[in-house]
């Protein structure tokens, strides 16, 4: 089997665990890509001079059913390792933070991902049912509604008057993509005052960036993210990181495989983990 990254490490040494998780066989075939993708992208940043897996030692265990999430999380992070995960939906990031508690959350998004109900063909769906309240566009409200959970958002741009209610209620923190791009400086210094000392469960939904650098996602949604903006906000998180994952690619497109792949380095690339015993 072609590994996430690299093959030089065993479960048992790792620290960090990527796993996927197969919804049907486009989302296998996906992953089977994504897999692929990843050996032919540099761990090294010139920029900063920095290998971005020095603390890393990651081991690819496969790809899990949907309605394992929540226990193979838990397993993961029993074992005091951090869980990596990638997904078609973003519905899978509910299960995922199910298996915490105590974690704050940030999330790159266009979307808010707060409406109580709804559905269309373009809504990746976990199982056979044909759920309007439970799905990629609802699984933060379904989070945050009955739980006190720090949460930032960062790259919105799409939501209605009932999300920006709900953002309000729920004390959510949250910076538009035209907020970021008029005033990164102040999104990183809101950000580092978010983060610092806590533990912090990162979510990555492809659709943050803009459609130019990552076309393969559901609803193309313009003036999104440029990488630089991402890299310079994800280095600005502070905390300790206890999960990543990476959601919401739509097709197996090389150009949007690269970021994807790339951003998740850019978030390994946070972990201070060495030793996990």
């Amino acid at each position: 089997m072609t590994r996430f990254f690299t093959d030089l490490f065993n479960e048992e040494e790792a620290n960090v665990i990527f796993f996927g998780i197969k919804i049907n066989k486009k989302s296998e075939q996906l992953l089977d890509s994504l897999r692929k993708t990843s050996w032919f992208v540099e761990c090294f940043d010139v920029d900063s001079g920095k290998n971005l897996l020095e603390n890393v030692k990651i081991y690819d265990i496969g790809n899990v059913n949907q309605n394992e999430i929540t226990t193979k999380i838990k397993e993961i992070t029993g074992r005091k390792k951090i869980p990596l995960m990638i997904s078609q939906t973003h519905l899978s990031t509910l299960y995922a933070m199910k298996a915490f508690e105590g974690v704050s959350l940030i999330v790159f998004d266009a979307h808010c991902d707060l409406k109580n109900k709804y559905v269309d063909e373009k809504v990746v769906v976990m199982d056979d049912r044909d759920d309007k309240t439970m799905n990629c566009v609802t699984w933060l409200r379904r989070l945050v509604e009955n739980r006190n959970l720090k949460v930032c958002l960062l790259g919105i741009r799409s939501c209605d008057e009932d999300e920006v209610e709900v953002m309000k209620n729920k004390k959510i923190l949250w910076f538009t993509s035209n907020q970021i791009k008029s005033d990164i400086r102040r999104a990183k210094d809101v950000l580092r005052k978010f983060s610092e000392g806590e533990k912090i469960y990162l979510s990555i939904d492809v659709d943050c960036f803009d459609p130019s650098i990552a076309p393969a996602v559901h609803y193309l949604e313009p003036n999104g993210l440029s990488f630089r903006e991402f890299d310079e906000l994800t280095e600005a998180i502070k905390g300790e990181i206890v999960g990543i994952d990476l959601n919401s690619i739509a097709c197996s497109n090389e150009q949007s495989e690269f970021v994807a792949t790339k951003a998740i380095l850019k978030a390994l690339g946070k972990i201070t983990l060495v030793d996990n015993k």
